[in-house]
């Protein structure tokens, strides 16, 4: 039996001007391990990394880092206490900081140059290190911002749809760098998207979420001839 890294296993609601929300999720992650979260708009994917991360607290249940807990009805660990990685949607780069610095705040301690070094030439914007964001095309927008999630080398690196707003080649690309450094590293990955593609090349392992609830996982290719086949027969059924 492989050793669970990260379990998670609580509920979350929400109300907000007349939509209510419910998540009722349990998900475990071995460590080294890469899943994708999958599902339509709105099924809690990104409330799941949201909570994984410790940017929202759960209503009930326990969110744990192999024997340490993070999160429970009487313990709360905060988020730059549990050696993660983020990479959001929109990047959240700050627009103030030229690429290196964007990168060095990611070491969060003391810079280790090497390892600075080696995250420039692999995402391959060493020659950007003095620009500012807004110079930026996406793709070097997106590099930037896996180069600071990776720089602190979390045990734990979550990812929002990061090459959504990206074209296929560049997806391809950046697919293959961040695979690259997360071997070095041994990094346990969750990522949130909606690309099948992405999802059969880059995760070992498939949860797919619908209403707040995990209505199937396993390994991706099994998990996705599932849902298409289902997609077929709700077709069918038109």
């Amino acid at each position: 039996m492989v050793e669970a890294a990260y379990s998670l296993d609580c509920t979350k609601k929400y109300a907000d001007r007349g939509r209510s929300f419910s998540l009722e999720a349990e998900l475990t992650l071995s460590k080294g391990s890469f899943t994708a979260l999958m599902g339509p708009s709105g099924a809690g994917k990104t409330t799941l990394l949201r909570l994984l991360a410790g940017l929202e607290k759960p209503d009930s249940g326990v969110i744990s880092a192999s024997e340490f807990v993070w999160s429970s009805p009487s313990a709360f660990v905060a988020p730059h206490l549990r050696h993660i990685g983020y990479v959001f949607q929109d990047y959240a780069l700050f627009p103030h900081l030229n690429v290196k610095a964007n990168i060095q705040y990611g070491f969060r301690e003391e810079v280790d140059n090497t390892w600075l070094e080696q995250l420039l030439t692999v995402f391959k914007i060493q020659d950007l290190i003095n620009d500012r964001p807004a110079s930026l095309s996406g793709g070097q927008q997106q590099r930037v911002a896996l180069a600071r999630a990776l720089a602190a080398k979390p045990a734990l690196l979550l990812l929002d749809e990061p090459m959504a707003a990206l074209d296929f080649s560049l997806r391809n690309e950046i697919r293959g760098e961040l695979k690259q450094m997360l071997g070095l590293l041994n990094t346990t990955a969750v990522m949130a998207t909606h690309d099948l593609l992405e999802a059969t090349i880059l995760a070992d392992h498939v949860v797919w979420l619908e209403d707040g609830k995990v209505v199937r996982e396993g390994a991706p290719r099994e998990v996705l001839k599932a849902e298409l086949l289902r997609l077929k027969e709700q077709t069918r059924d038109i």
